[in-house]
Parts: C-alpha cells; sequence; structure tokens
C-alpha cells in the first residue's frame, strides 16, 4: 500500500518530465521549426547570430544543413533538460506531495533550459573561434535567451504538474487487501477462561 501511495503521490513529477520531453521531440521535429520560424520571423534572428535555439531538439539525424556535431549537443543538451526538470521536481517531492507544483514546475523549466542553454554554447565553442569576451557574451546572452523561452513555455511544464497532483489528491487511496502485512492488525490470541473454570488444582 505505502509503494501504491508513493507512485499516486509522485506523478507530478512524471508528468512534468513527460512534458519536457514533449517539448523536446516537438522543438526536434524540422517541420514545426520550419512552420514556427515562418510565423514568427523574429525567432530565426538568435540562431542566425549564433545563440542556440529555444528548446533544445531531441532528434536522431541532423536537421538541415547542421552536422553531427550539432546534432549530438542538442541531443546531450534535451537529455540534460529532462532530467534536470525530473530531478528538481524529485527533490521538491515530499510526503505530503509538492508544495504548489505549477510555480515548482514553471521555476525548474527556467533552471532546467538555461543549464541546457549553457551547455550548448560550451559545446558551440569548440566549432567557432570566439575570443574570452566573446564566449562569455554568447553564455550571457544564452542565458538571457533561455530564461524568455522557459517562461514562454515553462508554464506547461507547471500546468502539468498541478493537474497530476490534483489528480493525486482526488483519486482515493487503494483499499487495503487481505494479506496485506501492513493492512493486518495484532490479534489476541490469549483466550478468556470460561465462567465457572478454574486454573487451579483440584
Amino acid at each position: 500500500m505505502r509503494n501504491m501511495k508513493f507512485a499516486r503521490d509522485s506523478r507530478p513529477v512524471w508528468a512534468a518530465a513527460a512534458t519536457a520531453l514533449a517539448l523536446t521531440v516537438l522543438f526536434g521535429n524540422g517541420w514545426f521549426v520550419t512552420w514556427l520560424t515562418a510565423a514568427v520571423g523574429e525567432l530565426a534572428i538568435p540562431g542566425a547570430i549564433g545563440l542556440p535555439g529555444a528548446v533544445p531538439g531531441l532528434r536522431l539525424w541532423p536537421l538541415g544543413e547542421t552536422d553531427w556535431w550539432h546534432t549530438a549537443s542538442e541531443t546531450i543538451a534535451a537529455a540534460g533538460f529532462i532530467a534536470i526538470v525530473w530531478w528538481r521536481m524529485a527533490r521538491a517531492h515530499t510526503p505530503d506531495g509538492i508544495s504548489r507544483p505549477f510555480l515548482t514546475g514553471w521555476s525548474t523549466a527556467v533552471v532546467a533550459l538555461v543549464c541546457a542553454d549553457v551547455w550548448r554554447v560550451v559545446a558551440q565553442s569548440f566549432t567557432q573561434d570566439l575570443g574570452l569576451g566573446g564566449y562569455f557574451g554568447y553564455l550571457v546572452a544564452a542565458v538571457i535567451y533561455g530564461t524568455v523561452w522557459a517562461i514562454a513555455t515553462g508554464w506547461l511544464i507547471g500546468l502539468a504538474a498541478m493537474i497530476a497532483a490534483r489528480t493525486a489528491t482526488e483519486t482515493p487511496p487503494p483499499t487495503d487487501e487481505p494479506g496485506d502485512p501492513e493492512s493486518e492488525e495484532p490479534t489476541d490470541t490469549t483466550t478468556a477462561p470460561r465462567a465457572g473454570v478454574t486454573d487451579s488444582p483440584p
């Protein structure tokens, strides 16, 4: 029963991680990225000056004119983004659940995406001849850009965590099943003496 309760209470953790996974798969889709860039042309400006894209895309092959190094670094960033979301949500989980799951999920997305963008800049620095000033400039810009994108998309992770938390609280706990050692109460095996019967010898 205790394991079932923990699995029910940890739904916000897995819901947040699953939403992070869905975002990386979505932004790893070439058709979606092309449509989004065409719909909002300003989104192409950061990429044109060498900044990391929006949410790191999880993909198995290069997109467009990108090479395998870029694809591998994006995949690592996407995996790190998902892992940090799961790790921070798991740390926020207590026996009483997660306090303010929406804000917790949203702030977790900000931290995870900023960390992913820092890695993307570091990986990109191996393929570009950046000076010290240029490197730190890209790093600061990536942190700011990642924060903006995390605020714009991280609410989805917070929303998923909040819905999962409410579902967990509304789900009734499982009833104790026969044979469950935790549900069995100790019984008194002593037998009360019958009326008129004593233990003293005749």
